[in-house]
């Protein structure tokens, strides 16, 4: 076993001892460990560095709920990406906290503490506040036209918006969802055919 691959599995069988504990299975084939729930799908996604010098941490939500409505609005234009999600660094004001240095066997072990740290304090927290649809159409929805980032980007929460404005039987339906669309359109004009196909879904749906 070389060096790289000696710090990554040490990495790994730590992170992963830790986390299986809170009821997280690793897949070694995609630096993945994943936790499945009755209303959904929580995920930790490890990339790491050429050498395996540094990892960057991110995590995603995917709520039933939410996804089977997209999947229906779009057909074969849906794609798997997340309903909330982020990165390390979004939680953080210090960029140097964003990825962990593992350079070295002794930073491996350091990078193992910040992150089961990170996921006691961030990321679990994260997971049980933004799998209630109550608190996710709260942070989305009460007020549509500011961008959001809780899904990596305004697009993504946008269509994510959408979705929960309707399961939360939100009044001005109509209103909420333009102001969602202006949000995907003044990011990338390019999502405005999708954004378009899930708010005529749902206005005409469920």
């Amino acid at each position: 076993m070389n060096i790289e691959s000696g710090k990554k599995e040490l990495f790994f069988r730590l992170l992963s001892k830790n986390l299986e504990s809170e009821g997280f299975k690793y897949i070694k084939s995609r630096n993945l460990l994943v936790q499945k729930k009755p209303e959904g799908t929580f995920e930790i996604k490890y990339t790491s560095w050429p050498m395996f010098l540094q990892v960057e941490t991110k995590i995603r939500i995917y709520l039933t709920r939410v996804e089977k409505h997209k999947k229906n609005a779009w057909g074969d234009k849906y794609y798997k990406y997340s309903t909330v999600g982020q990165a390390r660094g979004y939680f953080y004001e210090k960029p140097e906290l964003a990825v962990l240095p593992t350079d070295t066997l002794q930073n491996v072990k350091r990078a193992v503490d910040l992150e089961m740290n990170f996921f006691q304090k961030k990321a679990k927290p994260f997971f049980d506040t933004f799998s209630e649809i109550i608190f996710l159409d709260k942070s989305l929805n009460d007020n549509p036209s500011n961008p959001s980032w809780i899904n990596f980007n305004p697009i993504q929460s946008s269509f994510t918006a959408m979705v929960v404005a309707k399961l939360m039987s939100r009044e001005n339906l109509p209103g909420i969802f333009d102001a969602h669309l202006d949000q995907i359109v003044n990011f990338n004009a390019q999502f405005e055919e999708k954004g378009k196909m899930l708010r005529k879904y749902l206005l005409e749906n469920i």
